[in-house]
C-alpha cells in the first residue's frame, strides 16, 4: 500500500510575525508577507520531510486566529460598523442580526485575492527550487465558508446571499491568475460544524447540515467545474479551547460573574462535560455527508478534525461510533486530524486503529487537529512527527 502524506493543516505554522498586534499585521507590506510565506512553506516542507501534498501561506496578516481579524476589522469597516476587538470566539456570539440586505459590494474584498496572489508567486518559486522532488505540490488556499464569514462579522447568519457572492467574487478573481491544477480550495467551516452539533440537541442537525450544503451548492454553481476542493470542518479551536467550550464557559461566567466561586467552578465542570458530548463524531458525519454530495467530482480531500478543544482523545471505541455514518466517496482522500500537543504517540496510534476498524477504511493521511500557528515551533514539530510516524506504519 502506498505511503500516506502529511497534508492536513489548512494553513497554520508558527512564525514570529503572528505575534504582532492586529493593526501591525494588517499593515504588513507585500514584501514582508512574501518573506513570511516563504519561511512558512520551507518550514512545512522540512517539518514533514517532504511528506506533504499541499503547501500554504501559513498564518499571514489577514488570517491570524483564522481570519477573525480580517472579519472584525476590514469587513466590519466596509459595512460602516466599528471594528470589533475580542479576546475569543465566545465574545462574538452575543448578538444575532439579519444580513438580508447586505450585498457583496457592501462587504467589499475579503482579502483572499491579495494573499493568494503573493502566496502563489512564492509557491511557484519554491516549487521550482525543489525541482522534480516538489513537482507534485499544490498550493492550499484556505477560505472560510460564507456562513462562517457571516457569523464572524457579527452573527449575520440570515440571508447570506451577499457573503456568498463576495466569496464567489474572490475565487473568480483568483482563478484569473492561477492555474486551477496548481491549487486546492480549502472550504473551512467551523461555525457550520458547530451549529450542526448544537442543532442535533433539538433534532435539527440534519436540517442545518442540508442548509449548509445549500450554501456550498450556490457557491459551486457560479464556479468552473475544474476546481479542486477540500472540506475542512473543525471545532474552531482557539488557543486551548474549542468554540463550544468557549461559549459555554462564557455563559457560566455571565451567570455567576465573580460571585459564588464554588458554584461557578461546579458549573464550569458541567459545561466542559456538555461540550465534550456536543462535540460528537456523529455531528461530524451529519455535517460532512451533504457537503460531500454537493461537492461531487470537485471534491479531492476531506479533513476530519476528530479531536476538539481541550478534551483529550478518548481511548474508547464508543467515542467514534458516529463515524460509521460517514459516507466515504471513491477518489476522495480522508485525512484524520488526531495529532496534537499533549497527546502521546501511543494514544494517537490507538485512536487511529479504533477509528479505522470502525469505518473499515485506512486513512490517506494524518495531521494536526487545528492550527499549528498557535503552538510553539517545538510543539508544532512534535505534532508533525506524530503524523509522520502514523503515515509510516
Amino acid at each position: 500500500m502506498a505511503k500516506c502524506k502529511v497534508f492536513s493543516w489548512p494553513g497554520s505554522w508558527p512564525n514570529e510575525v503572528n505575534d504582532l498586534p492586529d493593526l501591525e499585521l494588517l499593515a504588513l507590506t507585500d514584501d514582508q508577507l512574501r518573506e513570511m510565506i516563504h519561511q512558512n512553506m520551507r518550514a512545512q516542507w522540512h517539518a514533514t520531510g517532504g511528506r506533504v501534498n499541499y503547501l500554504s501561506a501559513g498564518d499571514p496578516a489577514m488570517w491570524r486566529d483564522w481570519i477573525r481579524m480580517q472579519a472584525l476589522y476590514t469587513v466590519r469597516t466596509s459595512l460602516g460598523m466599528q471594528p470589533l476587538v475580542v479576546e475569543g470566539y465566545a465574545d462574538m456570539l452575543r448578538r444575532l442580526r439579519s444580513a438580508a440586505h447586505i450585498t457583496a459590494k457592501d462587504i467589499g474584498p475579503l482579502g483572499y485575492v491579495r494573499l493568494t496572489r503573493i502566496a502563489y508567486e512564492v509557491f511557484l518559486g519554491f516549487r521550482r527550487e525543489l525541482g522534480e522532488e516538489g513537482a507534485h505540490l499544490r498550493l492550499r488556499v484556505g477560505m472560510a465558508s460564507p456562513f462562517d464569514w457571516g457569523a464572524l462579522v457579527n452573527n449575520y447568519v440570515v440571508g447570506l446571499d451577499g457573503f456568498v457572492q463576495a466569496w464567489v467574487n474572490e475565487v473568480k478573481e483568483i482563478l484569473e491568475f492561477v492555474d486551477p491544477n496548481d491549487i486546492i480550495l480549502s472550504y473551512e467551516s467551523p461555525f457550520g460544524q458547530i451549529v450542526t452539533a448544537l442543532a442535533r440537541l433539538v433534532g435539527l442537525g440534519h436540517k442545518f447540515a442540508h442548509y449548509s450544503a445549500g450554501i456550498l451548492q450556490k457557491v459551486l454553481a457560479e464556479l468552473p467545474p475544474n476546481i479542486h476542493l477540500s472540506l475542512h470542518p473543525c471545532w474552531g479551536d482557539y488557543q486551548s479551547a474549542s468554540m463550544i467550550e468557549g461559549l459555554l464557559l462564557w455563559l457560566v461566567d455571565l451567570v455567576f460573574g465573580r460571585r459564588a466561586p464554588r458554584m461557578k467552578a461546579k458549573w464550569c465542570a458541567r459545561a466542559m462535560k456538555l461540550a465534550a458530548k456536543i462535540q460528537s463524531t456523529k455531528a461530524i458525519a451529519t455535517f460532512v455527508n451533504p457537503l460531500q454530495r454537493v461537492a461531487g467530482t470537485r471534491l479531492k480531500e476531506v479533513l476530519l478534525n476528530i479531536a476538539a478543544g481541550s478534551a483529550p482523545l478518548s481511548q474508547k471505541s464508543s467515542a467514534y461510533f458516529g463515524l460509521r455514518w460517514l459516507v466515504l466517496w471513491h477518489g476522495v482522500e480522508y485525512i484524520a486530524g488526531i495529532c496534537r500537543v499533549g497527546q502521546s504517540f501511543q494514544e494517537v496510534q490507538q485512536v487511529r486503529r479504533l477509528i479505522e476498524h470502525i469505518i473499515g477504511y485506512n486513512f490517506d493521511g494524518f495531521g494536526p487537529t487545528c492550527g499549528l500557528a498557535r503552538c510553539t515551533e517545538d510543539e508544532a514539530h512534535k505534532v508533525v512527527r506524530q503524523a509522520r510516524r502514523l503515515c509510516d506504519e
